[in-house]
C-alpha cells in the first residue's frame, strides 16, 4: 500500500541529513578571520566588504557616487595573519576569471588586501600600482 506521508517523511529526513552534513553550512578552512562585514577605503574611495563562508562582495563608491562591485568566491592559500588570497569573480564580464592577491591582518579588527586585476600576477607587496589595488578595511561591529 502506497503511503504519501511515509514517503514525504523519508524525503524530509534525507534532506535534513544531507543539509546538516553539507560543506556550505560550515566556514571554509582558513577563512574564519575574514568572516563578517568590513568598511574602509581603496584608492581614496569608500569601500565595503562582506565575507560569508567562501563568498565575498566588495562595493566601492567614488566621489561621483558611482559604484563598482566585485562578487566572487575566495580561497586563502596560506591561512594565518598574512598570506595569499584568490578571488574568482562570479558575475559580470570577468565571471570565471581569477584575481590574485595578498592579505594581512592587524589584530582582529583591521584587514589589508592588495588585489591584482584579472589575469595579472600576484602582487608582492601592499603598493597600489596600475593593475593592482590596495584595500584597507576595519571590521564593522
Amino acid at each position: 500500500m502506497f503511503r504519501p506521508r511515509g514517503v514525504f517523511s523519508l524525503l524530509m529526513g534525507a534532506f535534513l541529513v544531507c543539509c546538516v552534513g553539507c560543506p556550505r553550512s560550515r566556514t571554509v578552512p582558513g577563512t574564519a578571520p575574514f568572516q563578517g562585514k568590513w568598511r574602509g577605503e581603496a584608492d581614496g574611495k569608500t569601500a565595503e566588504a562582506s565575507f560569508e563562508r567562501d563568498t565575498v562582495s566588495i562595493d566601492q563608491t567614488g566621489k561621483s557616487g558611482k559604484m563598482a562591485k566585485l562578487l566572487g568566491t575566495y580561497s586563502v592559500n596560506q591561512p594565518g595573519d598574512s598570506g595569499e588570497i584568490d578571488i574568482i569573480e562570479t558575475t559580470g564580464g570577468n565571471a570565471g576569471k581569477t584575481r590574485l592577491g595578498i592579505f594581512a591582518f592587524e589584530g582582529t579588527a583591521k584587514l589589508k588586501i592588495c588585489l591584482a586585476d584579472v589575469e595579472k600576477g600576484r602582487p608582492s607587496g601592499f603598493v597600489a600600482t596600475e593593475g593592482c589595488k590596495v584595500l584597507v578595511f576595519e571590521r564593522v561591529k
